[in-house]
């Protein structure tokens, strides 16, 4: 072996006794990926302080049964794509019938290139179920082991690595089991410490809640200023003369005529303040070629959260940066989607992240009417939402033009209504970053407990 390593150094090269090879390996797999050297270190750090098996920790180890998905519901039912690393976003879950999980249990995606190995904890003050992409873990004996600490634990980088080494399947379709979490080392830290750690997460969490609430005081500091449009009738016909149709607007498909875009443009015309339209020079588009050996910030659609912040990001090389990565985005740009589907994807660029490269799919607007806030709660508003929908064209991608979003009546809204829709927003965003600092430091502390640091 040691010849081998000699005259091959850049192979990762292994010498186990079967013994070894069917020590916590219930499928008695063989691949070298399995028994890959960073896991030995892993297992080794975790084995230098008291430990226990998770099998031993927990009562209840399971994946619930495909719910059944039903709009008359109240229970919502959270899938892979809700769970993050950083809260449960359940705004958007569709509701049906299911198991409910219980409070402080663990949420652990168990699917999927992308979303396997995100975990949270459950401490939303309502029930819920989930689909049976999740693995729901409970803790047995809150004297060994907190929920909070579990949680944070297994996001560290010796919780993520027992995910790594235990999933399996390939082409994306990776999956991690319920037996595969019995065989996970828990460090046992002194429960102090361990109570610290589920206090970052709790405060993380109320100020989440926080943060949610002062949103939706921006919502309705608008809505209280817009009011709302009448309902559309459930059937319509209307007739239009061509130069009333295509002559004028160059559409022809019925989407675009629908009744409620009618009684939305009628209710922002009749706004008792102005009505204006964005102008071409407050699209910013101007075309950005990234340098090879820089490093960007890179944002794209599925990095924006709900709440007009942007959850995640990606850092890259200009050389390695995506081909539709074009943009650069600048503190207080408000970015928004340009496709179908996904109009609400609208954030603004918050100072930590600035200057930022983001995709082709994104408008970037800057409007001297609009402070970044208030125009960014007003694209977000049910009311723009829906209206935003008349806009997209094209078949294979439908998107909103530019000359199209140019269009797009909006109403100006006055300065002190703006100032308070701004205060919440900002407010909003600055306890969304601290509950985001509170669970990086409580990972941190974690990780360097466990790297020698102690855990008094």
């Amino acid at each position: 072996m040691n010849s081998l390593a000699q005259n091959y150094p850049h192979l990762e090269i292994s010498v186990l006794k079967l013994s070894e090879v069917l020590h916590d390996n219930p499928t008695k797999r063989l691949d070298a990926e399995y028994f890959k050297r960073e896991w030995v270190g892993i297992k080794n750090e975790l084995l230098s302080v008291p430990n226990e098996y998770l099998r031993n920790l927990i009562s209840f180890n399971a994946r619930y049964s495909q719910p059944t998905y039903d709009q008359n519901s109240q229970l919502k039912i959270i899938n892979s794509q809700h769970v993050r690393n950083e809260c449960i976003n359940h705004e958007n879950a569709r509701t049906g019938y299911g198991a409910v999980v219980p409070r402080e249990a663990i949420l652990i995606n168990s699917t999927g290139v992308g979303t396997l190995g995100r975990v949270f904890i459950n401490l939303l003050d309502f029930d819920f179920s989930v689909d049976n992409h999740i693995n729901i873990l409970v803790v047995k004996d809150y004297k060994k082991l907190l929920p909070g600490f579990l949680m944070v634990f297994l996001q560290t980088k010796f919780g993520q690595a027992q995910i790594n080494r235990y999933y399996s399947g390939t082409s994306g379709q990776i999956e991690i089991y319920p037996r595969d979490f019995n065989n996970f080392l828990i460090p046992l830290l002194p429960l102090d410490f361990q109570e610290r750690i589920a206090h970052l997460v709790q405060t993380a969490h109320h100020a989440l809640e926080n943060s949610k609430h002062l949103y939706k005081e921006a919502q309705v500091l608008l809505e209280q200023e817009l009011g709302t449009p009448p309902k559309a009738p459930a059937k319509e016909h209307q007739i239009k003369r061509l130069k009333e149709s295509f002559l004028t607007t160059g559409r022809l498909d019925a989407e675009f005529y629908q009744h409620k875009y009618t009684k939305i443009e009628d209710l922002i015309k009749n706004y008792r303040g102005e009505v204006c339209t964005l102008e071409e020079d407050e699209i910013y588009d101007a075309p950005f070629e990234p340098q090879s050996n820089t490093t960007y910030r890179y944002v794209e659609l599925a990095h924006i959260g709900n709440y007009g912040n942007i959850a995640a990001h990606t850092e890259a090389l200009g050389a390695h940066l995506p081909t539709r990565a074009r943009q650069l985005a600048k503190e207080g740009d408000v970015l928004l989607s340009s496709v179908a589907g996904s109009l609400s994807r609208c954030a603004l660029v918050p100072p930590h992240l600035s200057p930022c490269v983001v995709s082709t799919g994104f408008f970037i607007l800057r409007s001297p009417r609009f402070n970044p806030e208030t125009l960014l709660t007003l694209l977000k508003s049910p009311l723009l939402q829906t209206y935003l929908a008349k806009f997209p064209s094209g078949t294979i991608l439908s998107a909103i033009s530019k000359s199209a979003l140019q269009s797009v009546l909006l109403p100006k809204i006055p300065t002190t209504i703006q100032e308070q829709i701004a205060h919440c927003v900002q407010e909003s965003l600055k306890h969304r970053q601290e509950a985001k600092d509170l669970l990086t430091a409580a990972k941190a502390r974690v990780e360097h407990a466990l790297t020698g640091g102690g855990g008094g």
